[in-house]
């Protein structure tokens, strides 16, 4: 499994709009139809994830397909 399988998306949280708001990084299983969700950060806190935190977020992921 690679990075390119997590993914992130980003909510607005009211009243501070898109910007404002929240990064989520999941991971759609969809042979199992399942979403793992895995972190949620401010937006203004965080741009993207660190090459570390990928790497942990991947480890924990393929953990959870290996005994899932």
């Amino acid at each position: 499994m690679k990075c390119q399988s997590l993914r992130k998306g980003c909510w607005k949280l009211p009243p501070k709009g898109k910007r404002g708001g929240v990064r989520v990084i999941y991971y759609w299983w969809s042979s199992e139809d399942q979403l793992l969700m895995l972190l949620i950060y401010p937006k203004n806190e965080q741009d993207d994830l660190t090459e570390q935190q990928k790497s942990i977020l991947v480890d924990l992921v393929r953990q959870e397909l290996d005994n899932g």
